[in-house]
């Protein structure tokens, strides 16, 4: 099924990133394996966007000879590159592409070398004051405010959901760990990994949290 031929390379460390950008705002970062990657509504694949506009399995993304290829999988809205509708395209780093209303731009690096935001961002809320904390709407009106204090939080319970948040200092990971997969802005990424930012909204079964940065609550 795959398009890409024997004598294309794999890159041992993975093909690169993208990172998904909606209405200006960047929704979640996400490593590429050296395998075909895919991209749709359904279950199944690799990043699943929660977008009526996106086919139910919309793209397919193959490492090839040190570029990107992608396919649209017969999408009923579309792939698009430069503003023309493509079936296939190679993506150099620094290229982008459009599903619907969401864009797609490749990097080359991997997340692991590439912090997803500036380290001295992150440096100015700690000397702020700020800690990284989980807020959650209740039925009452009123919030209720989770503070990540630990190197490694957990939430859910078995048989269900369950999440690991991992606090490394610089930046909080979240890792998904049994249950459906959690939502981060929409999208539903299927990585082992997955950076947080500042006001990114996680769904995890129907319960919706807001990861922020703000001073510690009142004890």
């Amino acid at each position: 099924m795959g398009v890409a031929t024997d004598s294309d390379p794999a890159p041992a460390a993975g093909a690169g990133h993208l990172r998904v950008i909606h209405h200006g705002s960047e929704l979640v970062r996400v490593d590429l394996p050296a395998r075909e990657f895919f991209i749709g509504r359904k279950p199944g694949n690799d990043l699943r966007i929660d977008s009526l506009a996106v086919s139910g399995q919309h793209a397919r993304l193959q490492p090839s000879r040190g570029e990107l290829l992608l396919e649209d999988l017969g999408s009923r809205n579309g792939t698009w590159v430069e503003g023309k509708k493509i079936q296939q395209y190679r993506l150099k780093p620094g290229e982008a592409f459009r599903i619907a209303r969401y864009h797609f731009l490749y990097g080359a690096s991997r997340l692991e070398r590439t912090p997803p935001w500036p380290a001295a961002t992150q440096d100015a809320l700690l000397r702020r004051g700020l800690v990284p904390q989980l807020r959650m709407g209740m039925n009452n009106g009123q919030t209720r405010t989770i503070p990540l204090v630990r190197e490694v939080t957990r939430l859910g319970k078995a048989g269900h959901t369950v999440i690991a948040l991992i606090d490394q200092g610089w930046r909080v990971l979240l890792r998904h760990e049994s249950g459906a997969p959690p939502k981060i802005n929409g999208v539903f990424p299927n990585a082992p990994f997955v950076p947080l930012h500042d006001r990114d909204r996680v769904v995890i079964d129907t319960v919706e949290f807001i990861f922020l940065y703000a001073p510690p609550p009142a004890s």
